[in-house]
């Protein structure tokens, strides 16, 4: 009877963090994509102090580490870490994650966890956000 308990608790166990996981996916997608529309609006005015206060805003979240713009050309637009400003952001991120077409979180990207923001134009990508954050310790 314990051995079947505990097989049922870690079953539950491992769906509720599954299903936090998912949820914790969701809230990220939303969030990117409220992030696009709101660069995008700048680039397009080529407000790009403004989008840098965004970003500047953004760092200061708990397990944030940077947030860059990269241009659809690959140049870094902006970034949180000034050190990075001379950098590609080719140099940064590899083509597969820059050419991504809709927000995804990738979990273990040079250790880290980021979160990939396409900024889309009328018809095509101008841009894409990337935020690193601190990988959560288990």
């Amino acid at each position: 009877m314990a051995k079947k308990l505990e097989g049922e608790r870690v079953l539950i166990t491992q769906q509720a963090r599954a299903y936090a996981d998912q949820q914790y996916m969701k809230e990220e997608e939303r969030f990117g994509q409220v992030l696009s529309w709101a660069v995008r609006g700048e680039l397009i005015r080529q407000n790009i102090d403004q989008i840098d206060q965004y970003l500047s805003e953004i760092v200061k979240m708990k397990d944030t580490e940077r947030v860059v713009l990269i241009g659809d050309d690959g140049q870094l637009l902006v970034s949180t870490d000034k050190r990075l400003e001379e950098t590609k952001g080719v140099e940064l991120f590899p083509k597969e994650i820059l050419n991504l077409q809709k927000v995804t979180v990738k979990s273990d990207v040079d250790g880290k966890k980021i979160l990939v923001v396409p900024v889309m134009g009328l018809n095509k990508k101008i841009a894409t956000v990337v935020v690193s954050y601190k990988q959560p310790n288990f």
